[in-house]
């Protein structure tokens, strides 16, 4: 067996009479078929950076299944300044998988924001280079900004029913202006089956 290019890997079209090897390119030592990273990936797959097991061909597969880019908390986003020769990406935190660009697409479908919930909105308080957004809870998926019963309340806005049109802060309002209840007749008093 012959190995022009002397990585450990016999070439694969030698000369007549000797036995074919596995390189895939003979002509360039660094490109070889090992995947030192175990990544499933090797340097003859496209894998950029074969010691990193977050660089490789697709590691980004939302932003960039084709190219070899580094996506360190596989978000699908690539590393917008990577620390080796990988092709750069947008992921404006690379160390956060709930921050990327539309993380948060009730707020914006492209801005680079972070979601810790997952309800569409985006934390009002991001790590630094992170857009804000306008989620009043980003611990709790159940507060957010939608009125769904569009009684004028979110549960942002201390609905304690935001699927009863007749039940929010104020609904009785001549018993409490602030506290929720349900007023299903409009008067003005409370409920005695309150929607909650």
């Amino acid at each position: 067996m012959t190995d022009s290019d002397e990585d450990g890997y016999g070439d694969v079209s030698p000369a007549a009479g000797v036995e074919a090897g596995t390189d895939c390119d003979d002509s360039d030592p660094t490109i070889e078929g090992a995947d030192a990273d175990n990544d499933g990936q090797s340097s003859c797959d496209g894998d950029c950076d074969d010691a990193d097991p977050y660089t490789y061909t697709g590691a980004a597969q939302i932003e960039a299944p084709g190219f070899c880019m580094s996506d360190a908390d596989n978000d699908g986003y690539g590393d917008i300044s990577p620390t080796n020769i990988a092709t750069p990406g947008t992921d404006c935190d690379d160390e956060n998988a709930k921050a990327f660009p539309g993380a948060a697409e009730l707020d914006s479908p492209i801005a680079c924001m972070s979601d810790v919930d997952s309800d569409g909105y985006g934390d009002v308080a991001p790590a630094l280079g992170i857009q804000a957004g306008t989620d009043c809870d980003d611990t709790n998926a159940g507060l957010n900004q939608d009125d769904v019963d569009l009684d004028g309340f979110t549960t942002c806005q201390d609905d304690c029913n935001d699927t009863d049109s007749d039940t929010f802060p104020g609904a009785a309002y001549i018993e409490s202006l602030n506290a929720c209840m349900t007023d299903q007749d409009a008067d003005g008093f409370g409920s005695l089956s309150p929607a909650f």
